[in-house]
């Protein structure tokens, strides 16, 4: 039986989350080319809101 470190894997599964993130922001700036920072701030929020939901 060998060690594995489960602190590795727990920060690549933290970068893909990240990536994860960015690409649903950049899918909305996509669909919504005309946004104001504070509703694209509103939609980074949401979605890391909906993200951690879905997680737990």
């Amino acid at each position: 039986m060998h060690d594995e470190e489960p602190e590795c894997e727990m920060e690549e599964k933290q970068k893909n989350d990240i990536q994860y993130i960015i690409e649903k922001v950049e899918s909305y700036c996509t669909l919504r080319t005309k946004n104001s920072e504070e509703e694209l701030e509103k939609a980074v929020f949401d979605l890391i809101t909906k993200y951690n939901h879905h997680r737990d």
